[in-house]
């Protein structure tokens, strides 16, 4: 078993995570370059089983 902590769409991969305590600036980065900076503050708290905040909109080809 195990404790299911995000749900990821099919071709979507996560490379890395860390732990914050809050009040970081986040990075979030695609394989193609793309990246967007923001403060951790500026996303709403979800819960362990959501869908998570869109950061980042790409073009799918």
């Amino acid at each position: 078993g195990g404790v299911i902590a995000i749900d990821l769409d099919e071709g979507d991969e996560l490379a890395w995570v860390n732990v914050t305590d809050g009040n970081q600036e986040l990075l979030v980065a695609t394989k193609k370059g793309m990246s967007i900076r923001f403060k951790e503050t500026d996303v709403r708290a979800m819960g362990r089983t959501a869908r998570g905040v869109k950061a980042l909109n790409v073009k799918r080809r």
